[in-house]
């Protein structure tokens, strides 16, 4: 019944640790995977924000100089317009172009404005300072348009005159000058070559500024390609890393835990000892479970030495069950049994068969308990099993156990007649020592036959 392998004998196969091998700890590589997985996220956070920002500045000076452009344009259309104005007015003395004029430079002041925009999105450039030289031709031309006009209005006799024209003061020779002679030397201000060279290089000033603009836009946009650039090369280093340190912890923890763990439910499922593998706390687990499984052999082997069997079933008998309840261990459970109409199964199939159904008995407790575990015949009919390393959260074991054993029991392919228990279970933590754990595993039974028979009951259900 008792597996004779030990802690030793397990820890000297194939495959086993060598000694003074050390393992790593799992905790260890956790935090260093963990922390590793921070920074490299924390750092691809604050990338991702910087690609989100340069991406933001990009669309910024993309809008700035675009507003840029329009105030260049601005400022040219609003020369056009002063200058067609002027002429118009030169020529035909209408009124109406005199005032339009006024409106563009004293109300809506769109070559101001432009310069201003120029100043708010591109201070300090040569595009601004272009710019700005264009203005200033322009209003060198306009205060020549407003001689002329002031011409064009003292010839038609117009009283009071504007603020703007009033404060044109004429040369003495055009202010003694005629009508005639004044529209005249209007018209040669507005239409001569020295106009025309004027606003050439208003004109030359505005393309100068849209050219500089242009320039500096493409350096823009060329930097900002390369931070993104730069900024995208970093993201995806960082994410790479970050999926690298996560098949990293998968992978460990999979070796490391995941792995032993199997292997350890499986001998323990093969009620044999552990082979330590895996990380340094696993290790301690199967250490420290094999010590205890070698104890266990060990006091099983000497158990075997000193106590007698039952010679019927080979179980161990009443002798050795007192002297196992007398070194009980804590964290045990004991199971007393009966077989249900056992003295039935005498009188109609006779003793022989009764005897081999008492066999089949042991045969059935020996083959579904475990090795550490004390199966004995107690009385005619009667069995116990001593639970080592048992506790109440783990009682579902013993009734699957248990199940088995009465599956076995109805089996008949042996051409034995169909027989079942009833099984009465209590614990360690339920009891003060051996005689109160016995009386109580002896009332649960007492209650499994009185309540049908071929069932297990649990004292704590009581």
């Amino acid at each position: 019944m008792e597996r004779e392998s030990t802690v030793t004998e397990a820890q000297t196969g194939e495959g086993q640790p060598t000694k003074g091998r050390r393992a790593p700890s799992i905790i260890v590589l956790n935090t260093i995977l963990v922390v590793l997985g921070t920074v490299l996220t924390t750092v691809g956070i604050l990338f991702l924000v910087s690609f989100v920002g340069a991406r933001g500045e990009s669309s910024s000076v993309r809008d700035r100089y675009e507003a840029c452009y329009e105030a260049a344009r601005d400022l040219m259309d609003a020369s056009d317009f002063l200058t067609a104005q002027a002429r118009i007015y030169v020529l035909s003395a209408d009124e109406k172009y005199l005032g339009q004029y006024l409106e563009e430079i004293l109300n809506t002041k769109r070559r101001d404005h432009a310069v201003e925009t120029l100043k708010e999105n591109a201070a300090g450039t040569q595009a601004e300072r272009q710019l700005t030289k264009a203005l200033a031709k322009s209003n060198e031309l306009s205060q020549r348009e407003l001689y002329a006009m002031r011409l064009v209005a003292e010839s038609q006799g117009i009283a009071p005159l504007p603020k703007e024209l009033s404060n044109v003061t004429l040369s003495s020779k055009d202010g003694q000058r005629s009508s005639a002679q004044k529209r005249e030397r209007a018209e040669q201000l507005m239409l001569g070559p020295e106009y025309d060279s004027l606003k050439a290089q208003i004109v030359d000033g505005v393309n100068k500024c849209s050219q500089h603009l242009e320039s500096d836009l493409q350096a823009a946009r060329v930097s900002s390609l390369e931070n993104e650039h730069v900024l995208q090369t970093v993201l995806f280093i960082t994410l790479v890393m970050d999926v690298v340190l996560l098949v990293a912890f998968v992978v460990t923890n999979n070796i490391l835990v995941m792995r032993p763990i199997r292997h350890y439910n499986h001998s323990i499922l093969e009620n044999d000892s552990l082979v330590v593998e895996g990380s340094s706390e696993i290790r301690n687990v199967a250490i420290s479970y094999n010590r205890i499984y070698d104890e266990n052999q060990k006091r099983t082997q000497h158990l075997r030495q000193v106590a007698h069997t039952d010679s019927l079933t080979g179980l161990l008998n009443r002798g050795s069950f007192d002297h196992v309840m007398d070194t009980q261990p804590s964290n045990s459970a004991l199971i007393i049994i009966d077989v249900d109409l056992f003295k039935q199964v005498n009188d109609v199939y006779g003793h022989a068969t009764g005897d081999a159904v008492l066999k089949k008995v042991g045969g059935a407790l020996t083959r579904w308990f475990r090795s550490t575990d004390y199966v004995c015949r107690i009385g005619g009919d009667e069995f116990a099993v001593v639970l080592t390393q048992m506790t109440l959260e783990i009682r579902g074991v013993v009734v699957r156990k248990l199940e088995s054993i009465q599956n076995d029991l109805t089996n008949t392919a042996d051409g034995l007649p169909p027989v079942s228990i009833s099984a009465g279970v209590a614990f360690s933590e339920s009891a003060q020592d051996a005689n109160s754990l016995y009386r109580a595993a002896d009332e649960a039974v007492y209650a499994a036959k009185h309540g049908g028979r071929n069932r297990v009951v649990f004292y704590e259900d009581l």
